[in-house]
């Protein structure tokens, strides 16, 4: 039962063993030496420990109370009060109001079993405010989306701020000018001359005479 339980490298502390209680001092002799280093590594690691933004706050918790449970299986001593302790130590910087709040409450009224409703239920209240403010976003992209131009028939704004009608009438104007020139040099063309002038505009493009 014990070996089914167990990966490959683990069964490889066990292959010579002959019954089951063998097999369990071996892997408690590899994974639970009260040795001097392997309790300065353990110390280390539960003492030091970080969660980062946007880590699961559950498996943090229950990363923590891992290592806990492995000091106290070396015979050192663990309590409910450094757990929590490093819990709240762990936590990144957003987190620094809520530890406050925590800090200033009584030592009666607060246990690792608080600690850690609190920490879930913060955890909670923020995807909820990240939830509201993705929906907003997607709200406002939406309707966004909704503006139709009836000048270039493309979403995303309306006529007044088009780009393509301010560039068109742009275009328009140019163009009447240069009509309005070309009209004033035929109708100055079309006078009664007794001599042969002529007469030349110097920004018109063609010239016409009578002959």
């Amino acid at each position: 039962m014990l070996c089914e339980h167990l990966t490959d490298a683990q069964l490889a502390h066990i292959q010579y063993c002959d019954n089951v209680k063998s097999a369990w001092e071996a892997l408690c002799g590899v994974h639970e030496a009260k040795t001097i280093s392997n309790k300065l590594f353990l110390r280390r690691r539960f003492f030091t420990i970080k969660t980062q933004e946007g880590d699961d706050m559950l498996v943090h918790i229950n990363t923590v109370k891992a290592l806990a449970d492995q000091l106290r299986s070396i015979k050192v001593n663990i309590t409910d009060e450094d757990v929590y302790m490093v819990l709240l130590m762990s936590l990144p910087s957003s987190f620094d109001n809520l530890v406050t709040s925590l800090e200033s409450m009584s030592t009666k009224d607060v246990d690792l079993q608080f600690i850690v409703a609190r920490l879930l239920y913060e955890m909670s209240k923020r995807k909820k405010c990240e939830s509201s403010e993705t929906t907003v976003l997607v709200n406002k992209t939406h309707k966004s989306n909704k503006k139709l131009c009836f000048y270039c028939k493309k979403p995303g704004h309306f006529v007044r701020n088009c780009l393509k009608k301010k560039s068109d009438g742009k275009k328009k104007a140019n163009q009447a000018c240069e009509d309005h020139e070309k009209l004033l040099v035929a109708a100055l063309s079309t006078n009664d001359h007794t001599t042969y002038d002529w007469i030349v505009d110097s920004g018109a493009t063609q010239h016409t005479t009578f002959k």
